[in-house]
């Protein structure tokens, strides 16, 4: 019944659907955009969360600027101000990463190792199908920036 009214109204507004689309998405395909969601933009290291009622506990840091420094990253404070450096860490990058790394093996015509960027791209159409965009989705993808250098940098062209 939902999907019935959803395509409906999809055949009379496609411009307004396509528009909400790439606006609830933008953090995935554009650097510097913030999650429409408020709630998604929380810290990843939650180290504020007192139970004082529940559990009356007193921090007593040892290192109190480790855990500042900790917290700044968490919340991606240290690099907002940083170019280069806060283009590194934003969500947008690695899917651009893996669509550069494709345009480089279609250039080179190895078809073969486009079937490697598959997972990849399968996982990123997950993710723009879901309600929300944040950055711990994207993390396997960060996690593949290593063998997605690997694959660009061809060894036989090197030597050659």
């Amino acid at each position: 019944m939902f999907f019935l009214l959803w395509f409906e109204l999809f055949k009379d507004h496609p411009i307004a659907y396509i528009d909400a689309f790439l606006n609830m998405n933008s953090p995935y395909w554009y650097q510097n955009a913030f999650s429409r969601d408020y709630y998604s933009q929380r810290r990843y290291i939650e180290t504020a969360i007192n139970l004082r009622t529940v559990y009356p506990l007193e921090r007593e840091s040892k290192l109190p600027g480790l855990l500042n420094y900790y917290e700044r990253v968490a919340g991606f404070y240290e690099f907002d101000n940083k170019p280069i450096v806060s283009l590194l860490f934003s969500i947008a990058t690695p899917i651009w990463f893996v669509l550069i790394c494709g345009f480089v093996q279609i250039i080179r015509k190895s078809y073969r190792k486009l079937l490697i960027l598959i997972p990849m791209i399968t996982l990123w159409l997950t993710y723009i199908v879901g309600p929300v965009c944040n950055f711990r989705y994207i993390i396997p993808i960060f996690l593949l920036y290593p063998f997605l250098l690997f694959l660009v940098i061809d060894k036989q062209r090197i030597e050659e």
